[in-house]
């Protein structure tokens, strides 16, 4: 019952889309690869290779899946350095709105 419903909302939203089916299809490939979701990323590549989508351009969709996800993971883990430390970068830049009675 839950695959049904899935593929229905998945239905509904692809035909109220106004991106073209190789767009949607190369983004289903970047978030697969960034939630490292293998079982997605193997249906959607060949989705995409169905559809006529170069190798090299579903290459592209991973590789910048790769540098958003690898920098959230630098942004985050720097944040929390920072707390630790008891730095708060928005203080030192003046755009700090949480410590300004401080």
């Amino acid at each position: 019952e839950l695959l049904i419903t899935k593929i229905l909302h998945n239905n509904a939203i692809l035909r109220s889309s106004s991106l073209d089916p190789k767009t949607v299809e190369l983004i289903s490939v970047a978030v697969s690869a960034a939630l490292r979701c293998s079982h997605c990323l193997r249906l959607h590549i060949h989705v995409a290779s169905n559809l006529g989508i170069p190798d090299d351009q579903i290459a592209a969709a991973i590789f910048l899946a790769g540098n958003l996800v690898n920098a959230s993971v630098l942004a985050t883990a720097t944040r929390h350095l920072d707390e630790e430390a008891g730095i708060c970068r928005s203080c030192e830049t003046g755009t700090c709105e949480v410590h300004l009675d401080k």
